[in-house]
């Protein structure tokens, strides 16, 4: 009898701890969030930029520098998963849906860079975002990485002009020399360094540009034989 009551006692037990524990909320966590919202095509920053988290709930706002600081809340579930959207008059809203593996527990610390498209412009600059992990998200540390992203996004700019401009394969730009394909790029060493087409026809990359057009380039690739050379694939007619 008294082992018939003391498994009674035990099977209660369990059944109001399992009551207890489906009750209670499932554990929030936090993602600090700040950085800089600048326009896509000038790349200034945009004062008065409301930052929503999922449910609709104002997060942030960005200052004259386009600066903003904030929290969002994630359920620790099957990943982290969480959206984040912008909105300005003048400016297209952007929505940005991250969807990261559940690679660390509770606080994360994130910088994020928006670059947003003004509404109803000319322009094939779309807005974009770039983000970054970091302990430190004072706007010292956001500026100090956006002359980074800066760089980048200039850099790339002129890629996309340089692509517009010509058929041409190989530049100069800021003396250094790249090899120029429609879907990427590679720094070359020099003007001399060895182009392979289809590995059968080796010429210098300065003389690229006469020998075909970028819009023949299937790919471009590093060779793995310790000088620096550049295989191209021309696409098949």
């Amino acid at each position: 009898m008294k082992n018939f009551v003391a498994v009674f006692i035990f099977l209660i037990g369990n059944m109001f701890l399992s009551q207890v524990y489906a009750s209670q909320p499932e554990k929030e966590n936090i993602i600090n969030i700040s950085g800089i919202v600048f326009d896509s095509k000038s790349l200034l920053p945009i004062e008065n930029v409301n930052i929503y988290n999922e449910k609709g709930d104002v997060i942030a706002k960005t200052d004259s520098k386009g600066y903003f600081i904030g929290k969002l809340q994630y359920a620790n579930k099957e990943g982290i998963k969480f959206k984040i959207k912008l909105e300005k008059k003048g400016y297209l809203s952007f929505t940005q849906t991250e969807n990261w593996a559940d690679f660390k527990k509770g606080n994360i610390n994130t910088i994020y860079y928006f670059g947003i498209k003004k509404a109803n412009e000319a322009s094939d600059v779309d807005s974009f975002s770039q983000f970054i992990f970091s302990s430190d998200l004072s706007f010292k540390s956001a500026s100090n990485n956006f002359e980074n992203v800066l760089e980048k996004l200039r850099f790339n700019k002129t890629i996309n002009n340089l692509r517009k401009s010509s058929q041409k394969s190989f530049f100069e730009i800021n003396n250094s020399y790249y090899l120029i394909s429609d879907t990427g790029w590679i720094k070359l060493e020099s003007p001399k360094s060895l182009i392979y087409i289809d590995t059968l026809k080796k010429i210098s990359a300065e003389n690229i540009n006469s020998t075909l057009q970028r819009k023949d380039i299937k790919d471009i690739l590093h060779t793995d034989d310790g000088e620096i050379k550049i295989t191209m694939y021309t696409v098949e007619k």
